[in-house]
Parts: C-alpha cells; sequence; structure tokens
C-alpha cells in the first residue's frame, strides 16, 4: 500500500463446494494485532456468507484480516490470513548554503523515514533547476547525500529532492530555494599615473553606478613593493553620509630613485560577496 491512508475491500473469494452446514466468520485486526472487528458481531459463525468488507487504514503498520470457514457438523474448518502493510511516505529535506557566484553550493541531506518491517529510503534523486511540475533529475548525484555542486550564474534556483522508500516504493519531493549571490563591480581610474613626490591622486570610483547587489565596502589597497603585499590604505561605506565616487591618497617617495605604487580596489557586497579590480601602477 504506498499510501499513508488507504481504503481495502475484503471479500470472499473461497473455492470449493458450500452446504447447508457451512459457516463463515470474519476477523479485523489492528496494526498492534488487537482484535477490533468480527463478522458476525459478537463472535461465533453465520450461517451465510458475509461481505464484502470496506476499511479505511489510517496508521502505520502491519494489519490481519482473517476469514474462518468451517463445517458445524464436523467442525473442520479452514482459515486464510492476509496482511495489509500501510507505509509512510519518506519526509524529504536538505540544507543549502548560500554562496556567492563562482563557489560551488553545498548540499546536505537530512530527509527521514518513519520506518515500516525495516524500509530504508532506497533512492535521493536531485533537480537542480525544479519548474514545479516535471522533476528533471541529475543522475550523476543519485543518492548523494552531502556534496557541493557549482549552480553556475547568480540567481535563484529552485531545486528539488525526492526520495523514495525501498520496500513501499513511497515517494516524496520537496522543493526549496537555493540562491547563489552575484560578484560586486569593481574599477576605477587615477586622474595622474606619475609624478613627484609627495604626489596626491585623486581615484574615481567607476563602479558605483548598476551594482547587481547592495555594496557594504569600498576597500582602496596599495602594495609599496616592500614585501607586505597590498595593505588598506582607506575604506568606504556607501551608506555613510556624504560619500561620493572620490578616493584621495598621497604617495610619498622618500628615495632617490622612482618607486611603483600598485593600486586596487576591493568591493563587498552585503551578503559578503567580493570583486577585486585590476591593479593600476602609480610612479612617485
Amino acid at each position: 500500500a504506498p499510501l499513508a491512508t488507504f481504503q481495502v475491500r475484503f471479500a470472499d473469494v473461497s473455492v470449493g463446494s458450500v452446504t447447508a452446514t457451512t459457516q463463515w466468520r470474519w476477523e479485523f485486526y489492528d496494526e498492534n494485532n488487537v482484535l477490533v472487528q468480527q463478522a458476525p458481531a459478537g463472535g461465533g459463525f453465520s450461517n451465510v456468507a458475509l461481505g464484502p468488507f470496506d476499511r479505511t487504514f489510517t496508521n502505520v503498520g502491519v494489519y490481519r484480516a482473517r476469514l474462518v470457514i468451517r463445517d458445524n457438523v464436523t467442525s473442520c474448518e479452514t482459515v486464510d490470513d492476509a496482511e495489509v502493510r500501510i507505509f509512510e511516505r519518506p519526509v524529504p529535506q536538505f540544507t543549502a548554503s548560500a554562496v556567492c557566484s563562482g563557489t560551488s553550493t553545498h548540499f546536505e541531506a537530512t530527509s527521514t523515514l518513519n520506518a515500516l518491517i525495516g524500509e530504508t529510503i532506497a533512492m535521493r534523486e536531485w533537480d537542480f533547476n525544479y519548474d514545479g511540475v516535471t522533476f528533471n533529475k541529475d543522475p550523476a548525484f543519485d543518492n548523494q547525500m552531502s556534496f557541493d555542486h557549482n549552480m553556475g550564474a547568480a540567481g535563484i534556483y529552485q531545486v528539488a529532492l525526492r526520495v523514495t522508500a525501498s520496500i513501499s516504493g513511497c515517494s516524496a519531493i520537496i522543493a526549496l530555494p537555493v540562491t547563489v549571490h552575484p560578484l560586486p563591480n569593481a574599477s576605477f581610474t587615477p586622474d595622474i599615473l606619475s609624478g613627484c613626490s609627495e604626489l596626491t591622486v585623486n581615484f574615481t570610483n567607476t563602479a558605483i553606478a548598476g551594482q547587481p547587489d547592495a555594496i557594504s565596502l569600498y576597500d582602496w589597497q596599495v602594495d609599496a613593493k616592500l614585501g607586505a603585499g597590498f595593505q588598506s590604505v582607506g575604506t568606504e561605506n556607501p551608506n555613510t553620509p556624504g560619500f561620493d565616487n572620490l578616493f584621495t591618497h598621497t604617495f610619498v617617495n622618500t628615495t632617490t630613485a622612482n618607486r611603483d605604487y600598485d593600486v586596487r580596489l576591493r568591493v563587498v557586497t552585503a551578503n559578503g560577496c567580493e570583486r577585486v579590480s585590476a591593479a593600476t601602477t602609480i610612479t612617485v
């Protein structure tokens, strides 16, 4: 029975000769093997065939039905038992990390099953672009429970997991939104590329307009070519009053030879995604 609520009709299909002394009795047991109904009521036997009987099962378990046919004179009897197994659908569930574009999403399947007679989850199938109607699985991820998958471009994807039980074949689907956040834009232009010390350079942030996501930080970095790599020389929060697209930095060269300074802009979104611009060299 592939449903948690299931209707069954019980009918007598016995074969053999019926005589005037043939009698019948039906017994129905619940999932705990407790007698809950018998016909005729109160026990005993009926002198006429009984049924059919329609019964509805709502709880998971194994139910037993028994038909006893006997001869009232000889007391010879035949018993037939039938089992009805009511299975519960598995409960699909999973988690997926929200990531930045270019980073793989981590999936964890946490589906459960109220098992009956040793039943297990036999199959886990994934559709990474579910349309809500047709389930198109990616067979490369069959029965994967903990894995990384690159969803592709930034966006919100409907990902569906279908789980199927081993004995009953009962299955269920869950679809959840999985987010891939966009990377910000990062670019700038200096008003001068070289000059004498002290050299003040105005950098125009050309990445303010058209950002695909809210920006939380612009981080200006300089590599003075002294072995320490890029170091932050100024940060800007675009939500701060007075913020504009200009950043000014003064370069000082106290040596007797020209020095090169590499400048770059690191941009961070409100969702923690970041991009670093190409470096521009300033000669002082």
